[in-house]
C-alpha cells in the first residue's frame, strides 16, 4: 500500500505475470497484462477491462499466427492460447466499478490457472531437469502463483 492509500503496483501479480510474459514468452500479452496491473492498482477497472482485451486479442494473434512464424506451437498451446484468449476477452466484457469487476472475473482467473496447471507435464510438477520444457513449466508455475495472489487479495 502506497502513502496515498493505493495499492503498490509494482508489487500487483498481473505487473508480475506481464513481466513473466514479456522477458520469456510474449511482449504483446505482457505488456497488456503490465498495463491491467497498474490499471487494477488504481481502481480503475475500465483501464483493467481495455488492458485485458488487449490482452486477448494478442493471445489469440499469437496462436494465429504461430504457424507463419518461428513459435512452431504444439496443438496443446494453441489451444492453451485461444482458451486464455477466450477468458480475457470474457473479462474484458465485466461492466461496473473495481468493486464489481474484480469479484466477478475470479471464475475467469482461475480458468487460466486450470489451463496453465494443465499444460505442465506431470513429471515435471516436480521435476528439477534443466531443460527446456522444464523452463516453460517453471514459468507456468510461476504464473500460476501470481494468479493465485491476485484471486487471495479480492
Amino acid at each position: 500500500m502506497t502513502a496515498d492509500g493505493n495499492e503498490d503496483s509494482s508489487h500487483h501479480p498481473l505487473i508480475s505475470v506481464g513481466n513473466l510474459l514479456v522477458d520469456q514468452l510474449d511482449e504483446s500479452v505482457g505488456t497488456a497484462m503490465i498495463h491491467a496491473g497498474e490499471a487494477w492498482s488504481s481502481g480503475d477497472w475500465e483501464g483493467v477491462a481495455e488492458s485485458v482485451e488487449r490482452a486477448s486479442i494478442a493471445a489469440a494473434l499469437d496462436e494465429y499466427l504461430s504457424s507463419d512464424s518461428d513459435k512452431n506451437m504444439t496443438t496443446k498451446e494453441e489451444i492453451l492460447w485461444q482458451s486464455i484468449a477466450r477468458e480475457l476477452a470474457d473479462m474484458s466484457t465485466i461492466e461496473g466499478c473495481s468493486s464489481v469487476g474484480p469479484p466477478a472475473s475470479i471464475p475467469n482467473w482461475i480458468s487460466i490457472q486450470e489451463y496453465l496447471m494443465a499444460n505442465i507435464p506431470a513429471d515435471e510438477l516436480n521435476d528439477s531437469d534443466e531443460d527446456r520444457s522444464h523452463d516453460e513449466s517453471i514459468l507456468l508455475k510461476s504464473i500460476c502463483n501470481e494468479i493465485e495472489s491476485l484471486i487471495d487479495s479480492i
